[in-house]
């Protein structure tokens, strides 16, 4: 089973997978939000988005960007590092 946490950051909560060697988070939520941003959005949506992170650093990226990120994290995550994760999941 792959290792989770639960973390705050900002105004967000979030989770970290960890993989063989280093971990992949993940948010969701409002489509109005972005975990870059320093601030919550004062407006809502029903529709949600999904932002991913690699190894803690650098910009949140939107789950638009990837290709089937979801398949990678979890058909790959217990057997590779994040990095070999992350590289065959974004769009080149």
């Amino acid at each position: 089973m792959k290792k989770q946490e639960i973390l705050e950051e900002k105004w967000f909560c979030f989770r970290r997978l960890h993989c063989t060697e280093g971990f992949i988070d993940i948010w969701s939520g409002s489509e109005t939000d972005n975990p870059n941003d320093e601030y919550s959005s004062e407006e809502e949506s029903l529709i949600n988005t999904t932002f991913y992170r690699l190894n803690g650093e650098g910009s949140w990226i939107n789950r638009k960007d990837f290709n089937d990120i979801s398949f990678w994290i979890t058909e790959h995550s217990h057997l590779r590092d994040s990095n070999f994760v992350w590289k065959q999941a974004l769009k080149k």
